[in-house]
């Protein structure tokens, strides 16, 4: 007598370049979020990472990862920890799983020879996953054309979760994220002291975090900047929410426009938070059409001005910023992922391997 069929989850690794929960990295966080929607779809989803990068610790961890019997292993790059490594690049080749993703995080921002190192995964991945449609049709770009992998699109969400509840909101204009180089953080700091300078009724905070790589850069930002700056640095994502959901705007002056791909940005989006940011190339019709555009600080001045004045209006645009918000849950990028870890593999369910052995025996 024939066992019947039996269903088994889909096993996913998604590898990482660092698995200390405590290095800040973008990235990492986003894995770990994308593992916790996976699980509640039914995918046993697993973070990992090699000790080391190099060519010694390669084949022990590809022989680890093969050991865990996953149906799909899923690097996500770039991420702390990888540096310049090419292993990331090739495990796709190397038998550790029966189907290979990557996804292609901030592809557009990375030095040329990181990205001729991506086209490699054309080869080595049977998807390649962007997070916008920007840098998406980047990739796409050049006498390669859509040779090889197959390509999607699949956003981000919000590392910080919304903070439940309606809190009044201070006259506050807050900046968040990662404290480093090409962030606009001196922007934001050279809109805060002219308004402090010109006694506009308005309390100016910096709450993110810096990898230990610009703690340097953190100390000399905040040493250099005005006096009546606030800084919180390396608060709990529950605290950070509920910073953004009782401040008055966030002045996020991105060097390349806001984008989907801007978790600070989505977080204060999931908050009801008014976001003032610049247009660029990577802007969406969408976004653009949510945020309050400023490509200086007296257009970003004259939005905080209305936003300080009208009550009502500064609740409408909440309100429409907390509906775009919800346009990027979780639950929904984890059934994105299930589609296509399914689309990859060809079937939504697997039998158990007994169960082959015997239908083919028969």
């Amino acid at each position: 007598m024939l066992e019947s069929p039996q269903y088994m989850p889909l096993k996913v690794c998604l590898v990482v370049g660092n698995n200390i929960s405590s290095t800040h990295c973008g990235v990492r966080d986003y894995s770990a979020h994308l593992a916790a929607a996976l699980r509640e779809t039914d995918v046993q989803a697993e973070i990992i990472s090699a000790p080391r990068w190099d060519t010694r610790s390669i084949l022990p961890f590809c022989r680890h990862v093969r050991g865990g019997g996953f149906d799909v292993i899923h690097v996500q790059y770039p991420s702390i920890g990888f540096k310049w490594s090419l292993a990331p690049h090739i495990l796709g080749l190397m038998r550790t799983a029966r189907s290979a993703a990557v996804t292609l995080h901030d592809y557009s921002t990375l030095p040329a020879p990181q990205r001729l190192s991506t086209r490699a995964f054309r080869w080595t991945a049977d998807r390649i996953i962007f997070t916008t449609d920007f840098e998406h049709d980047r990739f796409g770009k050049g006498s390669l054309g859509n040779i090889g992998a197959r390509t999607c699109t699949i956003p981000i969400g919000s590392n910080i979760t919304a903070h439940r509840g309606d809190l009044p909101r201070r006259p506050r204009v807050v900046y968040f994220g990662q404290i480093r180089p090409g962030k606009g953080v001196e922007d934001y700091l050279a809109l805060a002291a002219e308004c402090i300078d010109s006694k506009l009724p308005f309390e100016f905070l910096v709450a993110g975090s810096a990898p230990e790589r610009h703690r340097e850069y953190l100390s000399s930002v905040r040493t250099n900047a005005h006096p009546k700056i606030d800084w919180l640095v390396d608060l709990p994502s529950a605290t950070i929410s509920e910073v953004l959901a009782s401040s008055l705007a966030a002045y996020l002056p991105f060097p390349d426009g806001a984008s989907h791909r801007r978790g600070s940005m989505l977080a204060a989006l999931v908050n009801g938070l008014p976001v003032i940011a610049p247009c660029g190339g990577a802007t969406s019709r969408a976004l653009a059409d949510v945020i309050l555009p400023a490509n200086d600080r007296t257009e970003a001045i004259g939005h905080l001005k209305r936003l300080s004045s009208s009550p009502e209006y500064t609740k409408a645009i909440s309100a429409e910023v907390r509906r775009f918000g919800r346009k990027f849950s979780w639950a929904d990028i984890a059934r994105e992922h299930r589609s296509t870890y399914d689309a990859i593999l060809g079937s939504t369910r697997r039998l158990t391997r007994r169960h082959l052995e015997l239908t083919n025996a028969k």
